[in-house]
């Protein structure tokens, strides 16, 4: 922000105003971006609303959009375990192709609680027709709840841009005043206590500054509000072993702030909702970080905890529906009887002889134990399948585990190796170049109080 400022100065000098005018004052309410107009006639709306949408919307692969239908949508970790973690089954067209390391990217809905409230507190019909429009794509029709269901988002984390606007139309100097506060640059410190740290939603804003209410106008509702984006899913399924079908592994978002009450992620928790039979309108694959090496012989080592190990289903699943030998898969979560995510498809694999798996279960011992400390207790066993030449994937949560695990891949090179650090970091980067090493990490739901009741699905992050 202080560089943009810099920036605007700059050009103000170079290329000063024209006829003496002034650059526009900050306080100055400017003409939405995407303005939502409502309609004065009785408009038939389109059929194909969502693949409509989003061609108009420049989503990237948008034009292979399609619809799936709900297979099967169960529990994997115990009914009593904290963590809520399920496999849903869709069934996918016969024209749909995906492979191994392939992303499911879904449009998911609100709530029709947090629709209700929202349309309510801005005093609106929800069945009146409106249309949107933007520089950048021609018009688009809609109802008012269907606009507010499918695409903004109101769940979502405020900006400081979010707060600007909304001191435009707060009634009360109070309000206003505070609104405009938690917009400024100079005030990041009280914006991140007010709604980062809580993880305070759009909706949750609004119920603090009452004099909003019914003082919005509609045709800024886009801007403030902010499209909905749509949610990656690592794909955890073998077109050769699930023919017509497509799997994803899922983690509940639910977990306690400071706030009432509790955070609950949007997606996750439309999805556990869906009953065998709905449909989901909006679908479309795009290709993952993660790839399967080209020559099917070569060995895979990969270290996936949590969620992390929903592409690795995948990996395993093509390997072995043709070839006898995968590798090893490096797995841990919390208790054994509890979250052992796929559990008894691996100890399938291994009595075939065609897996080897090393898992770390935290909590069933005194002493907390992960993967990285199974890989340095497996170490020689680690170091030959990485000197043969095997690929090594990590995937999983992005706050420690990833550093955590090249520490500790790093210390098995030097030791076995046996290398120096420089020689071991020099080894490292090669298997990079040389796509022998691959990182994919998820973000986690994060708290201020205690550890999350459940953590979160596996958005991809490529590294």
């Amino acid at each position: 922000m202080p560089w943009m400022d810099g920036v605007l100065k700059a050009l103000h000098l170079s290329f000063p105003p024209p006829h003496g005018s002034q650059p526009m004052e900050p306080d100055i309410l400017m003409e939405p971006f995407t303005k939502l107009t409502a309609l004065t006639e009785d408009v038939e709306l389109p059929n194909n609303f969502s693949n409509l949408f989003l061609k108009s919307e420049n989503f990237v692969n948008a034009q292979a959009t399609f619809s799936v239908n709900v297979v099967s949508n169960e529990r994997t970790t115990k009914e009593h375990h904290f963590q809520e973690v399920r496999k849903i089954v869709f069934s996918i067209p016969e024209t749909l192709s995906y492979t191994p390391g392939d992303l499911l990217l879904v449009q998911p809905e609100n709530s029709m609680e947090s629709v209700d409230y929202l349309i309510d507190f801005l005093g609106i019909n929800a069945n009146n027709r409106v249309t949107f429009s933007s520089p950048r794509k021609s018009p688009t029709l809609c109802t008012i709840r269907d606009l507010f269901t499918k695409y903004l988002d109101f769940n979502g984390r405020p900006t400081r841009y979010f707060f600007e606007l909304l001191s435009h139309f707060a009634t009360a100097s109070h309000e206003r005043e505070k609104l405009l506060e938690l917009s400024l640059p100079a005030n990041l410190e009280d914006l991140y206590a007010y709604a980062h740290r809580p993880r305070r939603t759009k909706l949750e804003v609004l119920r603090d500054f009452p004099t909003l209410r019914r003082r919005i106008p509609l045709e800024y509702v886009i801007d403030v509000f902010g499209w909905m984006e749509p949610r990656a899913f690592s794909i955890c399924s073998s077109m050769k072993k699930h023919v017509g079908e497509l799997h994803v592994c899922y983690a509940v978002v639910r977990y306690k702030t400071s706030l009432l009450l509790p955070r609950m992620g949007v997606c996750t928790n439309w999805m556990k909702s869906l009953e065998s039979g709905f449909k989901v309108e909006c679908c479309w694959v795009e290709p993952g970080t993660l790839r399967l090496p080209e020559d099917n012989s070569t060995t895979l080592l990969m270290i996936g905890p949590g969620t992390g190990v929903a592409p690795f289903r995948a990996f395993i699943e093509e390997r072995s529906f043709e070839f006898n030998k995968t590798g090893c898969l490096v797995f841990g979560n919390r208790y054994k009887a509890q979250d052992y995510l796929f559990g008894e498809e691996w100890e399938e694999y291994i009595n075939n002889g065609q897996l080897h798996v090393i898992t770390a279960f935290s909590r069933d011992q005194e002493l907390k134990v992960y993967v990285q400390h199974k890989i340095r207790e497996n170490g020689r066993y680690i170091w030959n399948l990485i000197n043969r030449g095997a690929y090594v994937y990590i995937c999983g949560n992005a706050r420690r585990m990833p550093e955590d695990v090249m520490n500790a891949l790093m210390e098995v090179i030097q030791l076995f190796g046996p290398m120096t650090l420089k020689s071991a970091e020099e080894y490292v980067s090669r298997m990079r170049k040389e796509r022998r090493l691959h990182t994919e990490t998820c973000k986690e739901a994060s708290t201020t109080l205690e550890p999350p009741l459940e953590f979160s699905t596996n958005i991809i992050i490529a590294q």
